[in-house]
């Protein structure tokens, strides 16, 4: 079974990121999606919780008919040194042979680590975790057309605007 790695902090898990994991899963067998700095939350740049990205992303994916057994979501704290990284992920992960990512320092730490082939990926242009949080703090509701309906309405349940706009 082929299987790879995409690891994100997914603050909030969007349409780029649907978009990279349906093109891995048109070659892999399976998926490993890595929750990076699970810890981190209620803060400007993270501001959901590791249990609420793993619902954004379980529930999108659902949503797009993308059986359960194609993919793991599997939650990791950060480690803050950058030559440990690459070895504390693969301690929480099972055996991949590819990573998946659009982050020159995830690029530029598998690649010292030679262990995988890395697949660059490009995000559909204009979404990016930065600018939909900017989006949602100034009010503008354009926010919601870069995230998926079934991401959209979990974070209007749990009043993910107002938190932000708290935490910001």
């Amino acid at each position: 079974m082929k299987q790879a790695l995409f690891v994100g902090r997914f603050q909030p898990f969007h349409l780029g990121h649907l978009s990279v994991i349906k093109k891995a899963l048109e070659i892999e067998d399976r998926l490993i999606i890595v929750i990076g700095s699970a810890e981190e939350n209620h803060e400007a740049a993270n501001p959901f919780t590791a249990g609420e990205r793993f619902q954004m992303i379980e529930a999108c994916l659902s949503a797009e008919g993308i059986s359960a057994d194609r993919y793991a979501i599997i939650p990791i704290r950060n480690v803050e040194n950058f030559m440990l990284w690459t070895t504390h992920v693969d301690q929480y992960i099972p055996p991949v042979y590819k990573v998946y990512t659009g982050s020159d320092i995830v690029k530029t730490l598998y690649t010292a680590q030679g262990k995988y082939k890395i697949e660059d990926v490009e995000f559909v242009s204009n979404v990016s975790g930065t600018v939909i949080r900017e989006k949602m703090v100034k009010g503008d509701d354009e926010w919601k057309q870069l995230l998926h309906p079934a991401v959209v309405t979990l974070i209007e349940g749990w009043n993910g605007v107002q938190r932000l706009k708290m935490v910001s």
